[in-house]
């Protein structure tokens, strides 16, 4: 019993420091869009495209994903996943237009589909009940543990030491994920943490199958649905937040900083709210935090001050448990079982990441048009606002 707990032990924290790469990687352009729109002479509309391609090559590959982890064992598959992350990076820092550097951030959706769609498979396989919640809360805050050391040590610490080249810091940041993979071949190799899977699903024509039965299901629609908005908020923002609050009047050097509050407040939320999301609550606590994530946008419309700095504060709250609760919600579902959990997760986020794409693609277009990312975040508000409809849906079919 103890050395099957280790193993649980040991897989979970092999997940999340490669998911935590994930969040790094994810993290990683952010804090540079000030320095590469202008070495690249790109538009805040072609750095949008740019900032949303990975999650275009995300959805169409998530359900590939999905088979793939549902007939392989785990190990082999992060791993390439892994190396799929640096060359991501390594080729963005070699970019020399547009073109390039489009190319080389969409390779990341390859790898990045494959690690969110293991995660949802490893706490559906070795966790149930209460203690996959929890679990799953864990591990969704490795991306934003990832972003916030991305954050911090690109603006205090790498773009003064290598004044300003965002080339040499992308370049430096590919050697990240390799680490956390070669560490999660050895892990596998000390502690044998294969997971086999047995062929459950032997065929395409099964998984299709399967996929359509999954989306006649209403409570998995609505559930995708509401997905789709949590992306629309997490990657928008988080994409284009430093820039934001640097049109906030905000320093270039110290705005990353502040693009951390969110995401460290999203790591105790993600911690503590998950858990107590089951049964009916669950439906509640998914209303507070859309109606809380719509004021939070509201606030950071203001210039610097603290209503600005509780508006961030308050975003945290939601950016932290919410895909978590909700790809619990969806695993918890009783059509999808634990062997066709690859496919279930896959299937959330090649929908999920549509929104990923609309978010930053659509502040890029309307600060093009507006001059004015107010003019986004208040779209932002009433998007969020109009989500509460699908929550009261999904309730009654409970």
């Amino acid at each position: 019993m103890q050395d099957n707990q280790l193993k649980k032990k040991i897989i979970v924290s092999g997940i999340w420091f490669i998911y935590f790469c994930f969040g790094f990687s994810v993290a990683s352009l952010s804090p540079l869009v000030h320095h590469i729109t202008i070495d690249l002479s790109i538009s805040y509309k072609k750095m949008g495209i740019i900032l949303g391609s990975w999650q275009f090559v995300y959805i169409l590959f998530a359900i590939p994903a999905g088979y793939i982890l549902d007939r392989t064992a785990l190990n082999n598959t992060l791993f390439i996943a892994s190396l799929i992350m640096s060359f991501s990076l390594v080729c963005r820092s070699l970019s020399e237009n547009f073109s390039q550097l489009l190319f080389a951030v969409a390779l990341f959706g390859l790898g990045g589909s494959l690690i969110s769609v293991g995660v949802s498979k490893v706490t559906s396989v070795y966790f149930k009940g209460k203690s996959r919640a929890i679990i799953m809360g864990i591990l969704m805050t490795a991306p934003p543990f990832g972003a916030i050391i991305c954050l911090a040590i690109t603006s205090t610490i790498l773009l003064p030491i290598y004044d300003n080249d965002w080339r040499s810091i992308i370049f430096i940041y590919g050697f990240v994920p390799i680490m956390a993979g070669i560490l999660w071949l050895i892990l596998n190799k000390l502690y044998q943490l294969n997971y086999e899977s047995k062929n459950q699903l032997v065929s395409i024509k099964q998984q299709i199958i399967l996929l359509k039965s999954f989306l006649r299901n209403k409570r998995i629609f609505l559930i995708l649905i509401l997905a789709i908005s949590a992306f629309y908020l997490n990657h928008g923002l988080a994409n284009w937040m430093p820039k934001i609050l640097i049109s906030k009047g905000i320093a270039v050097t110290s705005a990353s900083l502040f693009a951390t509050i969110p995401v460290i407040v999203g790591i105790l939320s993600a911690l503590l709210i998950p858990r107590f999301a089951i049964g009916k609550a669950r439906f509640y606590i998914i209303i507070i935090l859309f109606l809380n994530a719509a004021f939070s946008v509201f606030l950071i419309q203001n210039d610097l001050g603290i209503y600005l700095i509780i508006g961030l504060i308050f975003l945290g709250i939601t950016w932290g448990p919410l895909i978590a609760i909700l790809l619990t919600h969806l695993t918890d579902t009783k059509i999808i079982q634990s062997k066709q959990a690859g496919l279930g997760g896959g299937l959330f986020f090649t929908v999920a990441e549509i929104g990923g794409i609309i978010g930053p693609v659509s502040i890029g277009i309307i600060y093009d048009y507006s001059n004015n990312f107010n003019t986004a975040l208040s779209f932002y508000s009433f998007i969020l606002v109009v989500m509460i409809i699908p929550v009261i849906l999904l309730k009654r079919l409970d």
